[in-house]
């Protein structure tokens, strides 16, 4: 009980989304060969969290979007017990996620890299206001549409990572555009893609009831894991094949990026949002670990 509990208050409070963000600054970086930092990796996880949080409880309680009830009732209802403190604390993580990522502690970070960090949650957070920041209605929103919403949140994940990791690399003069970045982005974009198709599996009979196409609508939810599937596969197998990529990091990320791919695509339909979530930020770890200890 006391683990089920935990749970929902961890899935309520979007820590895995967290993670999710954290890891994908943190595989970019890696991939980049930019100096992962702590710093900006905590960024990426406030950020993240806000940014989900602002997502469920919108900006005021008129547009909350019954369809979430209906897709994540326990989740909801968390959130929609104390609304109003739910988005203090998802601006207050995004006030955070803004200092830290203007790199207060980085001597080396030039203004322009330090405006480019800290501009990017906020960026973040109005892209999801324009993503879904109202319910359905009569005019579909980007969140709506096939391929448009996974496309809409593959660009949110890649350009918070690389706003928060690459682009004050960039900004700063430790960093040049490379065949390596550009296939590390696309990667990264493939595999957010990916996840957000199966965050959608459990969503199905909410998207329906509400007018929202999304690729397991539109495919089914066995065509669509075994798509995320292939995907995943294919970003693994670009990482381990490609020349531009040939690194530790591209070995470990590539590998490790299969694996996950395979273990999402057994796991139960209605229990698979938090483990996809979870995944990205778990791999990071492990990763991290691997190349340390190499």
């Amino acid at each position: 009980m006391r683990f089920r509990e935990a749970h929902r208050w961890l899935s309520a409070l979007a820590i895995w989304p967290g993670a999710y963000a954290a890891g994908a600054a943190a595989m970019l970086a890696q991939l980049c060969r930019v100096d992962l930092s702590a710093v900006s990796i905590a960024a990426a996880f406030c950020a993240g969290v806000s940014i989900f949080l602002l997502d469920r409880v919108k900006l005021r309680d008129a547009l909350l979007d019954p369809a979430d009830a209906i897709a994540a009732p326990e989740r909801m209802g968390v959130i929609c017990d104390a609304p109003r403190l739910i988005r203090s604390l998802a601006a207050t993580l995004l006030l955070f996620a803004v200092v830290l990522g203007s790199g207060p502690f980085d001597q080396s970070r030039s203004v322009p890299a330090q405006l480019i960090g800290g501009a990017t949650p906020l960026v973040a957070a109005l892209g999801v206001v324009l993503y879904a920041g109202r319910p359905r209605g009569d005019r579909p929103r980007p969140k709506d549409r096939v391929l448009l919403k996974n496309a809409f949140v593959a660009c949110g994940i890649v350009g918070l990572a690389a706003g928060l990791t690459v682009a004050p690399a960039i900004a700063s003069g430790g960093q040049e555009m490379s065949p390596n970045l550009i296939i590390a982005v696309s990667v990264l974009a493939a595999r957010v893609f990916a996840d957000s198709a199966l965050c959608d599996v459990e969503d199905t009979d909410a998207d329906r009831a509400y007018g929202t196409r999304t690729l397991p609508r539109v495919l089914g939810n066995e065509r669509a894991r075994t798509l995320a599937l292939a995907l995943h596969t294919a970003c693994g197998t670009a990482l381990l094949a490609l020349p531009a990529t040939r690194t530790d990091a591209a070995t470990a990320w590539g590998w490790s990026t299969i694996a996950v791919g395979v273990l999402l695509r057994v796991l139960p339909t209605d229990h698979l949002r938090d483990p996809v979530d979870a995944a990205l930020g778990v791999q990071a770890v492990v990763v991290t670990v691997v190349l340390a200890a190499g």
